[in-house]
């Protein structure tokens, strides 16, 4: 689910910024094993999501996204770079390592970044090194975890 916000980004104090420059905020919720109707803005009738209903409620709601790939880690990297998760994932995780961005890859945060956001992840990376590194201006969750998978 992508919901954009209505707002404008967070100005500087004292920023003489008028509405017509403002630029709208975004949050990208990426979940594993989310159905469509698993949240009440796209039909659930049993489950309630009512933060994410009002966020919907109040911006846009982008209903024909798919994930680059029905496995966590190449699905994040497919979303974050705009590459094919092939590209990026080792075929069939043989070694059993997770999806790790490669040097030259560009982020969405490194571009944003460059447009004046500040940008945050909540939740799991596993895309290797460190989500700070990728433009993340702030970050708490799940690192990357080295070596081989169990």
């Amino acid at each position: 689910m992508l919901t954009v916000a209505t707002g404008c980004a967070t100005s500087p104090v004292g920023s003489t910024q008028n509405k017509s420059e403002c630029k709208p905020n975004f949050i990208i919720f990426l979940t594993d094993d989310q159905g469509y109707s698993d949240v009440g803005c796209f039909g659930s009738p049993d489950i309630r999501t009512a933060n994410f209903d009002r966020l919907a409620a109040e911006g846009i709601r982008l209903t024909s996204h798919y994930v680059g790939e029905p496995v966590c880690g190449p699905s994040r990297a497919a979303l974050m770079t705009g590459s094919y998760p092939i590209r990026i994932a080792e075929p069939k995780n043989t070694k059993r390592l997770h999806t790790v961005l490669h040097n030259q890859d560009i982020a969405i945060p490194e571009l944003l970044k460059e447009q004046g956001y500040a940008s945050a992840l909540i939740g799991k990376w596993h895309l290797g090194g460190s989500p700070n590194n990728q433009g993340f201006d702030y970050f708490f969750g799940t690192p990357f975890i080295t070596g081989p998978q169990g």
